[in-house]
């Protein structure tokens, strides 16, 4: 009975077993939800919770109610159950409690009765985009309209803020707009109103904030209003009144406005120059000016006035005898009562129609002051007149006024003649009764329609070179009966007028162009019998936004298609692929590319990405798939084939294409690539996870030497060990995990001790030694290579200290990332460090590697120079395995160069590494710079490296790196490295 009292009440009964992950729920819900709700309102029915619950907010309502069972505290926890087919926001209210042993949570799940389904059938078939986020950003309703700005459905939007939803380009900066007024809204406590311009319509958008029956404010809600037609009518409306008040200004009759005090507001042009006045002094002259008005001082005009006052009417047509200059000229004058103090409120319009305004409308109005050989209309309303307008006009020489008239025909002639746009009369040559079907009347207007008479701007769009030609034609000829027939359904279903419609045709040249075409039918006696047309040639705006299109989903350098484009077709891959086929995605990286494009330079760059792309896109026409460019030196391919075997086979025929010689003038070989792949449903069964599966298999390869290497489950880099191992390496350096080791360099020639390279060790108390290539990289993958650089040169400097206390003056080599150059606070943040241990910058080395300095050569540089500038040397390390230019090395304020290793320990038995060994030393000497090698491991080396003049050599044969209590015994047990003085 319980149960059915709050089934009324729109309230569900629930229970939800925590560790069945079963929900029981009452008769109410089963009924909302269309899911069986058991045999009688009394009884409770089990539900998997994910059956029950939106899937975003499952594993949230899990972690909720956990937490409240453990707490012993209520829950108190809002979703979404779909109900009549939509999702429908809820309020889940209940209780943690122990029956034989099982942990329960009961209580109720609160709706708002039936008027939740209304007010969502309501809202989402309503045109106007409604939604609400709760106090974080997060989007807990948006109903179909608003999704549809984002081009989601609103399930894409629930659960997410703007920030997850991947917004691009005048979306994501809308996303600002809406936080701000979100925020002001609930600053505000009320409703705040602006206006937004949303992918081409304007909204009138409203924020408020969002209260519960506590009135506890828990979200802020939009509603968006489409004022696009209003904004749109307010500029013609505008664009009226600018029209009308020129069309005043330069009426040949004079034109006055007086208030209700017979002061003069307002004339126009025509009056002031036959008052010998200026318009701009108007006010000064104020009442004195009707003086010169024609007729003033006559009994007629002063009577004419006072009625017009009195009456709310108008006097039309009067005529009135004026001398000037000893001539007598006659005038028309019209005198015309208005509810405004004002002239400009002739050329007032409301912002759906024109209007009448206080008794005039525009129309009327115009009318009114036109010529002087029409009779003036006016409204027979009576109005409360609060001024007048006084219109008069010379009827002096009739035949004056008819050269006046064709001039104006020859000047209206010469506009239709002279315009930019095509303008033309199509002729119903048989009537077009009104009674008849739509589809009637477009067949009849199409077959009887031809031109009567047309401009040369039109006759030109269809290959006439003077407009006869064009006259006497059929519109159906010019332009094909497809498009005519859409645009004449269209235009006899909007009343015979049509304000644009644009329709596509061929020309003459076989070439698809587009016209905006404008037209208003001319009726008589119900029947259409003309049609007057204007139309633009729009071709070069379509082929622009066609163009635009283009850029968005294409690469600009290889034509390729990109992410976007990429994204879209995967996404509708996905959708249809079989059980019976695989979709695989590559991620292919070309090899030291950057290097290559610093060294040769971007010219030849892009040349080799144009050859890539050809390559890549010739493999992928062989299969079924799509080649893109995703950006920088990355390509992408996926495939939809029946075995992976088929995916990887083309995988290394891409491979095989991009080894041959690319001939390109200076660069005359193949590249090599890294392919990372992945594979869906195996893998992924979206395009981001896709993509980021094969990422991180495209990582894995590069890191591991492979050429091709499909994904692994263990290749996520943020695997609990990579996160366990970067939070122990946080707290390693506050515990005094780390510690430096240091390996000793020596000067060849004199045989002398000169200093030190410093190298990080952890000590991880659970993993033991932890290797640098293990820990390094994943500090550089993320912010924390910066406190991790800070402590190693911190360390460097005590030691520093230390040893030059002692007298023991050395220099020390401190290694940096690329990602520290990045750090604009580098350079003064060392300089104040060893100002702050009294050490001299020559003291310190800070060493690169060449792979570093060629990622970003300018960046680089501007760095150098500024720890130059402070007299800090440095040097280049593992020379010879990137692409350096000389023309870096020779700008660099480097004082060493440090051979590779890998050249070193070979060169007794390897000729071509001590070729490069012997020209680097040559090369560096003749810049001005020193040469260290590394790697030397026996005696027999460091002999060959004196004899080809190498300055200062490191590696096992001299010394391992040693604790800092060893450095004393390593010197005396190995006499000959005598410590090198003047440091």
């Amino acid at each position: 009975m319980l149960m059915s009292a709050l089934g009324t009440l729109g309230a569900i009964v629930w229970t939800f077993d925590l560790d069945r992950h079963v929900m029981s729920y009452s008769q109410e819900l089963g009924i909302r939800a269309g899911i069986d709700g058991g045999e009688s309102e009394s009884t409770l029915t089990e539900l998997d919770v994910f059956e029950c619950l939106d899937d975003e907010h499952v594993e949230a309502f899990l972690i909720a109610a956990e937490e409240a069972y453990r707490s012993q505290t209520p829950l108190d926890f809002q979703t979404h159950i779909r109900l009549y087919g939509a999702l429908m926001p809820y309020r889940m209210l209940g209780s943690p409690e122990t029956q034989a042993s099982a942990r329960l949570i009961s209580g109720l799940m609160l709706s708002g009765i039936d008027s939740s389904g209304v007010l969502s059938c309501v809202l989402n078939h309503t045109e106007t985009p409604v939604y609400v986020k709760d106090l974080n950003g997060f989007y807990l309703y948006v109903n179909p309209a608003f999704a549809a700005i984002f081009d989601r459905t609103p399930e894409e939007l629930y659960g997410f803020d703007d920030q997850h939803i991947n917004l691009v380009g005048a979306h994501r900066q809308l996303s600002q707009i809406y936080k701000e007024q979100e925020h002001k809204a609930l600053s505000l406590g009320t409703l705040v109103a602006s206006e937004e311009v949303v992918v081409g319509v304007t909204y009138l958008c409203n924020r408020f904030p969002v209260s519960n029956s506590q009135g506890r404010v828990f979200a802020v809600g939009g509603i968006f209003i489409n004022i696009t037609r209003q904004k749109a009518h307010e500029h013609t409306a505008e664009i009226q009144h600018q029209q009308l008040q020129t069309v005043i200004d330069h009426l040949p009759s004079l034109v006055m406005y007086l208030d209700s005090n017979l002061n003069v507001v307002s004339i126009n042009r025509s009056f002031a120059e036959y008052s010998n006045a200026h318009v701009t002094n108007t006010q000064e002259r104020k009442q004195p000016l009707l003086e010169y008005f024609p007729g003033y001082g006559q009994p007629s005009l002063t009577q004419s006035i006072e009625q017009a006052f009195n009456s709310g009417k108008s006097s039309m047509s009067q005529l009135i005898e004026h001398v000037v200059t000893g001539n007598v000229r006659w005038y028309r004058l019209d005198v015309i009562p208005t509810g405004s103090s004002s002239i400009s409120a002739l050329t007032s319009t409301s912002s759906t129609e024109t209007s009448p305004v206080e008794g005039l409308s525009i129309e009327s109005s115009i009318k009114k002051i036109e010529s002087s050989t029409t009779k003036i209309e006016v409204s027979a309303d009576k109005i409360e007149a609060r001024g007048v307008l006084l219109i008069a006009t010379d009827v002096t020489e009739s035949s004056q006024q008819q050269l006046v008239l064709k001039a104006s025909e020859k000047k209206y002639r010469n506009f239709v003649r002279n315009s930019q746009e095509g303008i033309c009369q199509l002729l119903v040559t048989k009537a077009l009764p009104l009674n008849l079907s739509v589809a009637e009347r477009t067949e009849l207007m199409i077959e009887n329609m031809f031109i009567a008479e047309c401009n040369a701007t039109f006759s030109t769009f269809f290959g006439f070179d003077q407009p006869e030609e064009c006259e006497g034609q059929s519109l159906v000829s010019l332009l094909g009966r497809a498009s005519i027939s859409r645009w004449a359904q269209m235009f006899i279903n909007n009343n015979y007028k049509i304000g644009s419609f644009e329709l596509e045709y061929i020309d003459v040249l076989g070439k698809l162009r587009w016209l905006n075409v404008s037209a208003y039918g001319e009726l008589e006696r119900d029947l259409l019998v003309s049609v007057w047309v204007t139309c633009a040639d729009v071709t070069d705006r379509h082929l622009y936004f066609e163009q635009l299109e283009r850029h968005a989903n294409y690469d600009s350098l290889t034509g390729l298609p990109n992410r976007n484009k990429l994204q879209k077709s995967i996404e509708r891959v996905l959708k249809k692929v079989n059980e019976r086929q695989i979709l695989g995605l590559m991620i292919i990286n070309i090899d030291r590319f950057k290097e290559l494009n610093s060294s040769l330079g971007h010219q030849v760059g892009d040349g080799v990405l144009k050859k890539v792309a050809q390559r890549i896109y010739n493999i992928c026409r062989e299969y079924n798939g799509m080649a893109a460019k995703l950006g920088g030196d990355e390509f992408a391919v996926y495939l939809v084939e029946k075995s992976e075997t088929i995916i990887l086979g083309a995988a290394q025929a891409i491979l095989a294409s991009l080894s041959q010689s690319f001939e390109l003038g200076v660069f005359n070989s193949g590249v090599g690539a890294s392919i990372g792949v992945s594979y869906a449903p195996v893998h992924a069964k979206d395009f981001s996870s896709l993509m980021r599966a094969a990422d991180s298999a495209l990582y894995h390869a590069k890191e591991q030497g492979h050429s091709i290497l499909p994904y692994n489950a263990s290749f996520n880099s943020m695997t609990p060990k990579r996160i366990a191992l970067l939070s122990d390496l946080h707290r390693g350096i506050w515990e005094n995990q780390l510690r430096l080791v240091y390996q000793p360099k020596v000067d060849i020639q004199s045989q002398t001790l000169v200093g030190f390279e410093a190298l990080l060790r952890w000590q991880h108390p659970a993993l033991g030694n932890v290797k640098p290539d293990e820990f390094i990289p994943l500090a550089e993958s993320s912010n924390f290579i910066r406190p991790l650089t800070s402590w190693v040169l911190d360390a460097a400097f005590t030691q520093l200290r230390r040893w030059r206390d002692k007298g023991f003056n050395v220099t020390l080599a401190v290694n940096l990332s690329v990602r520290n150059l990045h750090d604009q606070g580098l350079v003064e943040s060392i300089i104040q460090s060893m100002a702050n241990y009294e050490l001299p910058p020559s003291c310190l080395e800070l060493e690169l590697t060449e792979t570093v300095i060629m990622s970003d050569p300018k960046l680089v540089q501007e760095v150098l120079n500024g720890l130059h500038d402070h007299g800090i040397k440095m040097s280049i390390d593992d020379f010879g395995t990137g692409y350096s230019s000389l023309v870096y090395l020779k700008r660099l304020p480097v004082s060493t160069l440090k051979v590779d290793y890998s050249f070193v320990v070979n060169m007794l038995s390897d000729e071509q590494d001590e070729i490069i060994v012997r020209s680097t030393i040559n090369l560096a000497h003749n810049l001005g710079l020193k040469v260290i090698a590394e790697g030397v491991e026996n005696l027999e080396t460091l002999k060959r490296l004196g004899e080809l003049n190498c300055d200062q050599a490191q590696g096992f044969y001299i010394g391992h790196p040693l604790e800092e209590s060893a450095i004393e015994g390593w010197l005396n047990e190995n006499q000959q490295w005598r410590l090198k003085e003047d440091h």
